[in-house]
């Protein structure tokens, strides 16, 4: 079309009474093939991932730990959803590098013609109807990806809260996985829900990886870092019961879940503040028991 658009109306780099016929052209052509190209094509796929994501987690709690020699669970984000966020990325950009072309010479592609037109007009429709459709493929595929985010959160709960506590209850232990009695012996690094948690956002971190740009995976993660500190948060102040013994097992908890989530990015300042009050629980809760001994 743009070649047709050039023989028939001229170049434009000689002047002519064609030259303000190939602009209208050349930029009717982009316009259209940007209509195409989102609203007919890569918008109806961004669409349709909300409908690849389970955003409820199962009724029933897990059972755990997981089988780490088994495929880790999806937490309701399917590798295959990050893949496609990555070929949309593409596609637009090879859409942009093959019809725009900005300051590519020499490759009779829109930008070139319209800058030999000289229409300043023709050249600032151009630029901004690129500017809108990559405004809303943006917009909708940020849309998606707080969708995944809430996923990841829901299921993170299901994990971390439904399936450690349904644990501890077969356990005859009501005040939650850190109420461990005096005496104990720690079978395990972790608990249960931490160690198979970590294991599934160790895998989903190399989807999410391999699908956005640096900057986005560090804007992503530090966000999900964020909503596992509050949910594990939340279940301590106004649910679970610390122990002595538990407050070993709740900090090796917290350092493999800060481990995880440090993965990307580097404001995860919340998880040090967790480390020193724990530090300062622990510290106490010794320092008590050496002076009722001494009593």
């Amino acid at each position: 079309s743009l070649a047709r658009a050039r023989l028939m109306f001229g170049s434009g780099t000689g002047g002519g009474e064609g030259v303000d016929s190939t602009a209208r052209v050349v930029s009717t052509v982009f316009s259209q093939m940007c209509n195409f190209y989102g609203p007919s094509y890569l918008y109806p796929i961004i669409d349709s991932l909300g409908k690849m994501l389970v955003t409820s987690p199962p009724n029933a709690p897990p059972s755990l730990p997981f089988d780490e020699n088994s495929p880790p669970h999806n937490l309701g984000v399917d590798g295959n959803f990050w893949i496609t966020i990555e070929r949309i990325h593409s596609a637009a950009k090879s859409f942009d590098r093959e019809l725009w072309a900005e300051n590519r010479t020499g490759s009779v592609r829109v930008w070139e013609i319209l800058v030999q037109t000289r229409s300043q007009t023709s050249l600032t429709l151009g630029k901004d109807r690129r500017i809108r459709f990559f405004q809303e493929l943006e917009e909708r595929g940020e849309a998606v990806i707080l969708r995944a985010l809430d996923t990841l959160s829901a299921h993170i709960h299901w994990i971390l809260v439904t399936g450690g506590e349904a644990a501890v209850r077969s356990g005859q232990r009501k005040e939650g996985p850190y109420a461990v009695p005096s005496g104990s012996i720690l079978d395990s690094t972790n608990s249960p829900a931490v160690k198979a948690l970590t294991y599934c956002l160790r895998s989903q971190f190399v989807h999410v990886q391999a699908a956005l740009t640096p900057q986005s995976l560090s804007a992503f993660w530090i966000s999900l870092s964020r909503r596992v500190y509050d949910i594990l948060v939340a279940r301590l102040l106004q649910n679970y019961k610390v122990s002595t013994v538990g407050a070993v097992v709740l900090s090796r908890d917290v350092e493999a879940l800060r481990s995880v989530c440090m993965l990307a990015g580097n404001e995860h300042y919340h998880w040090d503040t967790l480390r020193e009050l724990l530090t300062l629980y622990m510290t106490r809760r010794d320092n008590e028991i050496q002076n009722a001994d001494k009593d």
